[in-house]
């Protein structure tokens, strides 16, 4: 296991793996465990009620439990992990 999926694994919770075509739209929802996007190659916009964010490569963006959120795909599209459940960050004690 690489050392970006080893230090991604939550304790308990899954990792995807996902690949969005530019434009690619996942409209708004919310998740019953915390999510956490890693960017690794690509443009995302991350957008909810009250905001809105681009996310590029390296971005890490994270939603609690119960937020409700969607995203969209820019130009070059996104490749991107999606952590469930609360992310181990390797700088964490």
């Amino acid at each position: 296991m690489g050392p970006l999926i080893e230090s991604s694994l939550p304790d308990q919770g899954h990792i995807e793996v996902r690949r969005d075509v530019p434009g690619k739209h996942h409209s708004q929802h919310d998740s019953e465990t915390d999510e956490t996007l890693i960017v690794l190659a690509g443009h995302l916009l991350c957008y909810w009620d009250s905001g809105e964010t681009i996310a590029g490569t390296g971005s890490v963006v994270a939603f609690p439990a119960g937020f409700t959120y969607g995203t969209v795909a820019l130009d070059e599209g996104a490749t991107y992990l999606i952590v469930f459940d609360q992310m181990k960050m390797p700088f964490d004690g």
